[in-house]
């Protein structure tokens, strides 16, 4: 919609964006993927900045047991 975003944040499949606490990869735990699980989306398109980066496989098991996509 043309609007810049400055902070992370998800973007559900219906109803608003949700702001995610989230200010670098080593903030990430499981309670904000917790956060992720809830919103039960397909797919999961992660923006990890000016560089390729990924979360822990720690942090992902939770979605791929719910057989949720994910994609850096």
């Amino acid at each position: 919609n043309g609007e810049a975003h400055t902070s992370s944040i998800l973007v559900p499949p219906t109803g608003p964006m949700i702001p995610w606490p989230v200010t670098s990869l080593s903030d990430l735990t499981e309670a904000h993927f917790e956060q992720i699980l809830q919103a039960r989306p397909e797919l999961v398109i992660f923006g990890s900045g000016r560089q390729l980066r990924f979360p822990p496989p720690a942090l992902l098991r939770p979605l791929m047991a719910a057989r949720i996509g994910f994609e850096t």
